[in-house]
């Protein structure tokens, strides 16, 4: 028998917007990464896969979300933003593809087409995991800044 879903951590929960105070808990033990070397992931093959997923690792990390159980989610992102930046490449080169048969020459929309589809499908998928997106976006409330009495007076007196 299954024991159920998974517990959600509650940065999780304010990232996609489901941090009702009737559903926290206490934080869960999943120590969040404060760095990530992209060099060390054998899935990033292009030097594009790994600068996409430096960037986008140190979007994640500051806003203090990214665990180890995420590196799989984003490495599979950062590929698939390379392989679709990729499919644009490709098809800028040749939008059509000519095919000679026996009964003549017929044009056919370039496969990359398909790819990059498939590809942009995933990446707002998984984005939107992250707070790629911007509805997503909309869902991470921004930590709010408190200013402390010393700061205060000096605004005072200026």
């Amino acid at each position: 028998m299954t024991r159920g879903r998974k517990p959600i951590s509650n940065a999780v929960r304010k990232l996609h917007g489901t941090d009702r105070a009737d559903r926290m808990k206490e934080e869960i033990s999943s120590p969040v990464l404060v760095s990530v070397d992209a060099r060390k992931i054998k899935a990033l093959q292009t030097k594009r896969g790994r600068e996409i997923f430096t960037v986008k690792a140190k979007q994640v990390i500051s806003q203090g979300v990214l665990t180890e159980l995420d590196i799989e989610a984003l490495t599979i992102y950062a590929n698939s933003l390379d392989m679709l930046f990729e499919c644009v490449e490709k098809v800028k080169e040749e939008k059509f593809v000519k095919v000679v048969t026996e009964k003549g020459t017929t044009y056919i929309s370039n496969p990359y087409l398909k790819l990059y589809k498939e590809m942009a499908d995933i990446v707002n998928r998984v984005g939107a995991d992250f707070g790629f997106t911007p509805v997503s976006r909309l869902r991470i409330q921004a930590p709010i800044q408190e200013d402390d009495q010393l700061a205060e007076l000096m605004r005072q007196f200026h």
